[in-house]
């Protein structure tokens, strides 16, 4: 590629291929639009920006679209299913399951519900969803026990924090509202 300067004299050549405003074609695997360095990469429509991404997360600045929505009205709008990849976890005693930046887990339990005894570590924002499935392992006894604990608040059949118990094809769903688990919703499937 060749730019000619205003003088109409002086040329500069690029050293390596350029990105087209209008397409490219024979795009190696090894392109791509980016930094190389630690300095974030960012996208901008009208000198404002729109897209951040730097080397462990991205961000958008205004709200989002997905599946063709173009003039999205909340943070994120999603045209089609949303689905939560699970963490599957094998229970065979007490555990505590790591929520972290999690949203699903999927327990396989191997044991009785006394046996298995699911705590739960902290939330990391205020409002982060969290559900737990279980499936049973070889009996239909297996399951497992969620404790009422500091961070865990649990609502029984008559209103009272109690424990809950879960065999297979049960769910529960939780909220962090930044000290606690709520426990908003119970299914037991069997």
């Amino acid at each position: 590629m060749s730019i000619n300067s205003i003088d109409g004299v002086t040329t500069i050549k690029a050293v390596q291929n350029t990105w087209l405003t209008g397409g490219n074609t024979g795009v190696g695997a090894n392109w791509y639009i980016g930094t190389n360095d630690n300095t974030d990469f960012v996208l901008k429509s009208n000198g404002q920006e729109g897209l951040r991404i730097s080397n462990s997360n991205a961000s958008v600045a205004g709200n989002l679209g997905v599946g063709g929505i173009l003039a999205p009205v909340t943070a994120a709008q999603i045209n089609g299913a949303l689905a939560l990849q699970d963490t599957v976890v094998n229970v065979s005693g007490n555990v505590t399951l790591n929520a972290g930046n999690r949203s699903s887990f999927l327990i396989n339990t191997s044991v009785s519900p006394a046996s298995a005894v699911c705590a739960l570590s902290n939330g990391q924002v205020p409002g982060q969803l969290l559900m737990v499935m279980v499936s049973k392992v070889n009996s239909v006894n297996n399951g497992v026990t969620f404790a009422p604990g500091n961070n865990l608040r649990l609502t029984g059949s008559n209103g009272s924090h109690s424990y809950v118990t879960l065999s297979d094809g049960g769910v529960i769903t939780f909220i962090w509202n930044g000290t606690q688990w709520l426990q908003s919703s119970i299914s037991n499937n069997n």
